[in-house]
């Protein structure tokens, strides 16, 4: 909670009020801190970088870790929410190595960097690929899907065991309220109210129509909204990952993005983190398909190749590879 108001404009404010003058200036919530959204500045000690049993050494805290956003569906047809035995299903592909059952689009914001990282792969029944990730980036927070057809149990049950005992599991609904803004300025509740109470945070093409009316990237053009509609218009000047997404139809990826959109504007810390640009993109390491199982697999989605040539491109670190094509 910070003021928000001068004694000067407080004057003002009392000349335009009809009633009851307000006294004193404007105190209003400027924040809503969380494990994944906290920001820090020269004013925390670095103690809090730490673990309360790594007081003396350089470990990384258990508060520090980045806000994980999950977007999963299941490619197995008419199965939506009910999986087979994991052990029958290792046991079935034993001879032709792992096969593709489900598909994740993952969005990892580091609030203390202000770094968002994009990704979409596909993944084997044990889950190793998003078990990979859990265990690189060591979230303190986590946000699933809820509703009906969310994150199945196979992913929460993984995502317990996994994780830190320190770390927040949280679901974010289909359809969501967002609260309404009670800044005084009119213009600042205009900005930070969404064009409707009832949002859609797991909408890819919303979450990409929001983007452009907050303005978070410049514009490629004067034109104040995409044509005819078209929410891949107007991005020439965005960072290019989130392009490649758009162009590429990352449509998982753009999920995940959307529902971290919707928690950061509600965390009120959107701005402060997305206006900085920084998007890179995730690619798993080589592990699970071969070419020849992924042949065989009709459903299988792959990386977006705009994707993985950008990470190839600008990370430079592990080396990724086409699920559909394999290792070349």
């Amino acid at each position: 909670v910070e003021q928000t108001e001068t004694p000067d404009a407080l004057k003002e404010r009392k000349k335009r009020t009809v009633g009851k003058k307000p006294q004193v200036v404007c105190r209003e919530v400027c924040g809503i801190v969380t494990k994944g959204t906290r920001t820090y500045c020269y004013l925390d000690d670095d103690s809090c970088f730490r673990t309360n049993d790594d007081r003396s050494g350089g470990g990384r805290g258990a508060s520090t870790g980045p806000l994980v956003v999950i977007k999963e569906i299941l490619l197995n047809s008419g199965k939506s929410t009910v999986e087979m035995d994991v052990n029958d299903e290792a046991t079935e592909d034993d001879d032709d190595g792992a096969k593709a059952i489900c598909e994740y689009g993952i969005t990892v914001v580091d609030a203390i960097t202000g770094t968002v990282t994009l990704g979409q792969f596909a993944d084997d029944v044990l889950r190793s690929r998003i078990c990979t990730l859990i265990a690189s980036y060591g979230p303190s927070e986590v946000l699933i899907e809820g509703g009906e057809n969310g994150a199945s149990k196979t992913l929460v049950s993984l995502l317990q065991s996994a994780c830190s005992p320190t770390t927040v599991i949280s679901r974010v609904n289909p359809i969501e309220r967002f609260p309404r803004s009670t800044a005084v300025s009119l213009e600042v509740r205009k900005m930070l109210d969404r064009t409707s109470a009832d949002v859609h945070p797991w909408d890819a093409t919303e979450a990409v129509k929001e983007l452009h009316r907050r303005s978070y990237y410049p514009r490629s053009s004067r034109k104040k909204n995409p044509v005819n509609g078209n929410v891949g218009d107007c991005i020439g000047r965005w960072p290019e990952v989130l392009q490649a997404c758009i162009q590429g139809g990352a449509e998982l990826a753009l999920s995940s993005f959307g529902a971290a959109l919707f928690y950061l504007q509600r965390s009120l810390v959107d701005t402060e983190i997305l206006s900085m640009g920084n998007v890179k993109a995730y690619i798993p390491p080589n592990n699970t398909l071969t070419s020849a199982e992924a042949d065989k697999t009709d459903e299988l989605s792959s990386t977006p190749e705009q994707l993985q040539n950008l990470f190839d491109k600008e990370s430079r670190r592990d080396e990724g590879v086409d699920l559909v094509r394999g290792d070349e």
